[in-house]
C-alpha cells in the first residue's frame, strides 16, 4: 500500500485482480455506512445490515474499475451516505441520489511533466498520481455521496436502493451502476470548461484546458476545444451531433462497434440545444447504439457487470493505462470477489466535499422508473437529463 495513515473507516478489500491493477480503497464517512438496520442478503451481497450491504456494494463497484486500471499509487475514495432531501434535485420534483468527482486537479509545467503528460493541462488527481508514479496529495482522490433517504418508504415509494451485486435490480435503483458511473467521472470523464461562457479553468491567470477537453472536437469548426475561442466553445456546447470525442483509442476500436451515434468516425458527445446543465458534453450522446454506461440516461440494457464499455476508451485516451484484461471497448465480465467489509467507525461526514468536478444521479418522482444522471463541480456544472428508453 503506497499511502500512510488513512482515517478510521478505511476498508481494504481482498479481491483477486490482474497484476498491476489499481488498488482502490474506501474511507467510509459518517453513520450511513454504519446503519444497523437489519437487511436480508440480496443478489450475492451477503451483508445482514443496511450499512454492511452499502459498504460491500460500494467497494464492489470500485473494484470493477480497479481491475481495469493500472496505478502504483492507491486510489482512495472518500464516501458518505447522508440522508438528503427527496425532491430537491436539479429541477422541481427530482431527488438527488448521488454525486462524485475528483477532489483536485494537477497541472504539470513544461520541463517538469512525466512521460506521456501534456504540460499546462489539468489532470484529475488519481490520474495525475498514476502518471507521476507519486502521491501528489495525501488527501483522497475522489469524493462521493449517496442519498440514504432513498431507502425510506416516504421518499420514492416502492423504489429503493438495490445493493445486490448481480445486476438484477428490478424496479429499484441499481447502486452498482450508479456508483461505477460516478466513479468514472471521478477518474476524469468530465470537463471543467464553463459551458455557458466557454471559459477554460485558469492557473496564474492563464486559461488552461483539462485533459478531457483536449479530446473534444467541434466538427463544424474542425477544431479541438483548446483551439477555439470562448465564444466558439460556448456555441459548440450546444452543437448537437457535431461535438465528438477525438481520441486514438476511441476512434480506432471504440467507434466501429456502434451502429449509431458517430460522426465522421468519431463518437458523439451529448451537446443538446438548449444547454442542459449537468449533462452536456461530459456524457456520451443519447444517439449511441448500443447504449453506453456514460450516457446521461440510465438504461436497463447497460450493466457494469459486462464491462465499462466505451468508458475504457476515454480513460485510455486521457492517459490511463488499462490492465491486460481490459480493452477498448471493455466488455470483460471479470468482476471482483465479494469480501468481508470492515466496520467504518464514526468518521465525520464533514470530510466529504471540496473542489473539482463531480458526478451524480437524480430520480424524478413523477416518473418513478426514470433515473437521471447529473454532475456538479466547483469549476463546472455537468449533467441533467431524463432517462432514455431502449426504443427510439
Amino acid at each position: 500500500m503506497n499511502r500512510g495513515g488513512l482515517a478510521a473507516g478505511l476498508l481494504v478489500w481482498a479481491a483477486s485482480a490482474p497484476v498491476g491493477a489499481a488498488n482502490i480503497e474506501l474511507e467510509f464517512m459518517g453513520p450511513g455506512y454504519n446503519d444497523t438496520t437489519a437487511a436480508a442478503p440480496v443478489g450475492d451481497n451477503p451483508g445482514t445490515t443496511r450499512g454492511e450491504q452499502r459498504r460491500i456494494a460500494t467497494q464492489f463497484a470500485a473494484d470493477i474499475l480497479g481491475q481495469r486500471l493500472v496505478s502504483t499509487i492507491d486510489i482512495v475514495i472518500q464516501a458518505a451516505f447522508p440522508p438528503e432531501s427527496c425532491g430537491g434535485g436539479p429541477g422541481e420534483g427530482f431527488t438527488t441520489i448521488g454525486s462524485a468527482g475528483p477532489t483536485n486537479f494537477f497541472l504539470f509545467p513544461p520541463g517538469g511533466a512525466p512521460a506521456g503528460v501534456t504540460p499546462n493541462v489539468f489532470y484529475p488527481q488519481a490520474l495525475a498520481n498514476a502518471l507521476a508514479n507519486e502521491d501528489l496529495d495525501p488527501s483522497a482522490e475522489i469524493d462521493a455521496r449517496f442519498n440514504a433517504s432513498i431507502d425510506r418508504a416516504d421518499c420514492l415509494g416502492d423504489i429503493d436502493w438495490y445493493y445486490g451485486l448481480d445486476g438484477e435490480p428490478g424496479n429499484d435503483i441499481s447502486f452498482i451502476e450508479v456508483a461505477v458511473h460516478e466513479f468514472i467521472h471521478g477518474l476524469g470523464f468530465l470537463t471543467l470548461t464553463n459551458l455557458e461562457t466557454g471559459a477554460l479553468p485558469t492557473r496564474g491567470g492563464q486559461p488552461r484546458p483539462d485533459v478531457f477537453a483536449t479530446r473534444i472536437r467541434d466538427l463544424s469548426e474542425n477544431q479541438l476545444w483548446p483551439a477555439l475561442t470562448n465564444a466558439q466553445r460556448a456555441d459548440s456546447a450546444t452543437n448537437d451531433g457535431n461535438v465528438v470525442w477525438d481520441g486514438p483509442s476511441a476512434n480506432s476500436t471504440g467507434a466501429p462497434t456502434l451502429s449509431d451515434g458517430t460522426n465522421q468516425g468519431r463518437i458523439q458527445l451529448y451537446a443538446p440545444d438548449p444547454l442542459e446543465d449537468g449533462s452536456s458534453v461530459s456524457h456520451w450522446d443519447t444517439a449511441l447504439l448500443p447504449n453506453a454506461l456514460m450516457e446521461p440516461f440510465a438504461t436497463a440494457d447497460v450493466s457494469a457487470l459486462g464491462g465499462i464499455g466505451l468508458s475504457a476508451c476515454v480513460l485510455q485516451d486521457i492517459g490511463w493505462q488499462l490492465t491486460g484484461g481490459a480493452g477498448c471497448p471493455d466488455n470483460s465480465t471479470t468482476t471482483p470477489t465479494p469480501g468481508t467489509p470492515g466496520n467504518p467507525g464514526a468518521a465525520p461526514a464533514s470530510g466529504v466535499g471540496g473542489g473539482g468536478g463531480g458526478g451524480g444521479c437524480a430520480l424524478g418522482r413523477p416518473g418513478a422508473a426514470d433515473p437521471l444522471l447529473w454532475l456538479m463541480g466547483g469549476l463546472a456544472l455537468i449533467g441533467v437529463a431524463r432517462r432514455r428508453t431502449a426504443s427510439r
